[in-house]
């Protein structure tokens, strides 16, 4: 789950241990290999590789926050701009609802004016 949402991994792997998927080295992370007991935690080791990471999930918590939009402070051209940024498949939605919305709109009118007359 944190893969997917981008957060940073710290993976640690118990020395002789077979290393296969998440276990393994990647471009995302490093698998530290190391004797996994309860004293490893209290080593300088340990305790700088945490602090690496506890670093990097707070940037990258931080910036998600940056990233949050609000809809009252969205001026024309950013939402031109967040429109233009839109996978093909996301603007055809996009595209379709508002189309559903009018047609929506025009029957309930073309029902009423029925109905008056």
């Amino acid at each position: 789950m944190a893969y997917a949402q981008r957060v940073p991994i710290l993976t640690f792997v118990q020395i002789g241990l077979k290393r296969q998927g998440m276990l393994s080295d990647r471009f995302e992370w490093i698998a530290i290999e190391t004797d996994l007991s309860p004293s490893f935690l209290k080593t300088e080791k340990f305790q700088q590789v945490f602090r690496e990471w506890l670093l990097l999930v707070q940037e990258h918590h931080t910036s998600l926050q940056k990233t949050k939009i609000d809809p009252d402070e969205l001026r024309v051209g950013e939402l031109v701009s967040l429109v233009s940024q839109m996978k093909a498949s996301q603007l055809w939605r996009l595209i379709g609802a508002v189309f559903a919305v009018i047609a929506g709109i025009a029957a309930f009118a073309f029902h009423v004016g029925q109905s008056i007359n």
